[in-house]
């Protein structure tokens, strides 16, 4: 029990580790990409503050409509930059704030700790009934050896003969031509439906995992022996 204990408590401080491990990287990542967009969204709006300002020098009286637009749409882009601007200095600072947090996406419910009393069944009910399993089995096992050597001879040929019945039918019915081109036809048609199939993981040809492919397989070999058997028997029957 102690050992369990001190096993749970490892596995979950690697846990945390490992998650604090991947929040860190995911923070950065995202400090990075906010500190790329803060350094073009600055080139641009330099960018536009210079076009906006040497417009200014060049019609400091703006009397024409055309003028007039086309000031509004310099002061325009000069505002949607600085608002972008702003709107990723606030994304920065909240990221460098979730960065210095130690909060975990796991929360600990309970701590591991020694159980006070013995877990499972209770031991003296399972004993018991193993007893009387093993007892009930001897006992099953005893009376079938004792029937089959005080069985009689014409048991045993009773025995024999429906062994060799059962044994002649199944091979009449393998051997049988028609069920083999039966089985040969439905295979054939669905061997498009088999091969046509895409896994969710493929492995092999970028479409089957490993188990459909085994599947795959022995459907092909059986497909095959089906086919090889028909006319075998096709052929046996003409000669």
């Amino acid at each position: 029990a102690r050992f369990s204990r001190d096993v749970n408590k490892q596995v979950l401080a690697e846990l945390q580790e490992l998650n604090r491990f991947f929040k860190n990287q995911h923070v950065n990542e995202k400090v990075q990409f906010i500190n790329n967009r803060i350094n073009s969204v600055e080139n641009d709006l330099e960018s536009s503050e210079k076009i906006l300002k040497s417009f200014r020098e060049q019609n400091q009286q703006i009397s024409s409509p055309a003028l007039q637009l086309e000031f509004e749409r310099f002061t325009r882009d000069v505002e949607i930059q600085k608002e972008i601007y702003l709107t990723l200095k606030q994304q920065l600072e909240l990221a460098k704030i979730e960065e210095i947090q130690k909060d975990s996406v796991l929360q600990i419910l309970d701590e591991p700790q020694i159980p006070l009393n013995p877990s499972g069944s209770n031991l003296k009910l399972s004993v018991l009934l193993a007893g009387i399993l093993g007892i009930s089995l001897g006992m099953i096992l005893g009376f079938v050896r004792s029937y089959i050597k005080t069985s009689d001879i014409e048991e045993r040929k009773k025995l024999r003969r429906i062994k060799s019945f059962i044994k002649k039918k199944g091979k009449d019915f393998l051997m049988d031509k028609r069920i083999s081109g039966i089985l040969s036809v439905l295979l054939l048609i669905g061997l498009p439906f088999y091969l046509g199939h895409r896994s969710q993981n493929p492995v092999f040809f970028n479409m089957y995992s490993n188990k459909f492919m085994f599947v795959n397989i022995v459907y092909i070999l059986i497909l095959f022996f089906s086919i090889g058997l028909f006319f075998h028997l096709l052929r046996k029957k003409v000669n």
